[in-house]
C-alpha cells in the first residue's frame, strides 16, 4: 500500500513501480535503485484509477510505456471516476472472478481504495471490502497494490479502512511531499525493508 497526503506524488510513485515491474528501460529512471518485477512478462498488469479525470489518467497511462520503452501488450489502464462505489466493487469482482483476465493476472493497482466504499469509516464495510481483496488475490495468485490518503498531519491511513488494510498489507509505504521532491519511506514490511529514497518529477 502506498499512502500519502494530497499532491505528494503518490500516482507518480505508483506509475514508477508498475513500469519497473513490467521492465524494459524503466530502471533507467531509478538511478541506483533497483526495482524489479517477478515473472510478469506473460501476465496482465491492470492499472485502475478511481479518482482522476480522463486526462490525468491518460497522462499516467502514457508515462508507463515511456518508461518501459515500448507499449506493453499486457498493460491495461482503467478509469472508474464516473462510477459509484458499488459499481467499482462490482467491476473488481468481475475482473478477478469472471473476466477473461482472471486466470492470468500478475499485478493490479487500485488508486484509490476509499472510492470503492460508501463510508471508509464504517468498520463492517471496510472489513468486508478488505476480505474480498484478500480472497481475490488468493484465488488468482496475483499481487495487489494501491493508494490511500493519510489523515491530515498524521502518518495514519484514512479511516477504519486504512487501519484494516495496513494490518493486512505485505508492505506499507509512506510518501511525503518535500517541495521539489518526495521522500519515500518503507513504514513496515513482512520481508526485508527497503531503504528510503526520493523521487523528483522532471
Amino acid at each position: 500500500m502506498i499512502k500519502g497526503e494530497e499532491k505528494a506524488r503518490k500516482s507518480f510513485l505508483k506509475s514508477l513501480l508498475l513500469a519497473c515491474a513490467i521492465g524494459g528501460k524503466a530502471n533507467n529512471f531509478t538511478d541506483t535503485l533497483d526495482i524489479r518485477g517477478h515473472e510478469l512478462s506473460d501476465k496482465y498488469i491492470i492499472d485502475i484509477d478511481t479518482e482522476q479525470d480522463e486526462y490525468d489518467v491518460w497522462l499516467n497511462a502514457t508515462r508507463i510505456p515511456k518508461m518501459v520503452g515500448i507499449i506493453p501488450p499486457n498493460y491495461i489502464s482503467l478509469q472508474l471516476r464516473q462510477y459509484t462505489p458499488k459499481e467499482r466493487k462490482q467491476l473488481l469482482e468481475w475482473l478477478y472472478m469472471d473476466s477473461e483476465y482472471r486466470n492470468n493476472l500478475g499485478l493490479v493497482s487500485l488508486d484509490g481504495y476509499v472510492d470503492c466504499l460508501k463510508n471508509f469509516n464504517d468498520l463492517e464495510e471496510s472489513s468486508e471490502f478488505t476480505n474480498s481483496l484478500m480472497k481475490y488475490t488468493s484465488l488468482t495468485k496475483s499481487h495487489l497494490t494501491g493508494v490511500l490518503h493519510l489523515n491530515p498531519g498524521s502518518d495514519k491511513a484514512r479511516g477504519h479502512l486504512g487501519t484494516i488494510l495496513q494490518n493486512k498489507c505485505e508492505t506499507v509505504v509512506i510518501i511525503k511531499d518535500m517541495g521539489e521532491f518526495s521522500h519515500v519511506i518503507c513504514q513496515r514490511a513482512r520481508g526485508k525493508k527497503f531503504n528510503d529514497f526520493t523521487i523528483r518529477v522532471n
